[in-house]
């Protein structure tokens, strides 16, 4: 015959059961959902990405490092950068390459050369550099947005473009 004692435990057992299947439902749930965002956000037709590392004013000018990465199975050739509503005399990209030796850490920062053919899984990083914007437009937006112009070597057809939006910093 069950005990008072032994029918608490046979209910707790049952409680603690359900209560871990409703945890792996959610936790199964919570899986999907951020597995599902992560898919939409890096779908398989994204083939270039634009990583925003930082973003300064610095000496009058508006300096944004970022790192372009090649996500695709083949090389990939950037033809060049754009800002939107900036003219190209206004920016200038520059290959941001730090060097990091035993007891010594520089940059060499050089201008771009486009075209730029990136290997699978590989990336560059840039710094651009941007005349203090004056324009009261830009100001209310904040930002700028970088077009990067690539193509892919596996294809015959135009240059494609990635487009970013960049918040700028202003001097005091």
């Amino acid at each position: 015959m069950n005990s008072p004692d032994d029918l608490k435990h046979d209910e707790l057992k049952g409680e603690a059961i359900f209560f871990t299947g409703a945890a792996l439902v959610g936790g199964t749930k919570l899986v999907y959902d951020v597995g599902k965002d992560l898919y939409t956000r890096f779908k398989a037709k994204e083939k270039l990405f634009v990583q925003l590392i930082g973003s300064h004013f610095e000496d009058g000018c508006h300096v944004i490092r970022c790192r372009v990465a090649n996500a695709y199975m083949h090389g990939i050739s950037i033809a060049g950068v754009d800002i939107v509503d900036i003219h190209e005399e206004d920016f200038v990209v520059m290959a941001h390459n730090p060097i990091r030796e035993i007891g010594f850490s520089s940059n060499i920062d050089t201008p771009a050369q486009f075209p730029i053919m990136l290997v699978p899984v590989s990336s560059c990083d840039w710094l651009i550099n941007i005349n203090e914007i004056t324009h009261q437009g830009i100001r209310k937006i904040r930002g700028i947005e970088l077009v990067v112009r690539y193509a892919t070597i596996d294809s015959l057809s135009d240059f494609q473009e990635i487009r970013q939006k960049v918040r700028l910093q202003w001097g005091s």
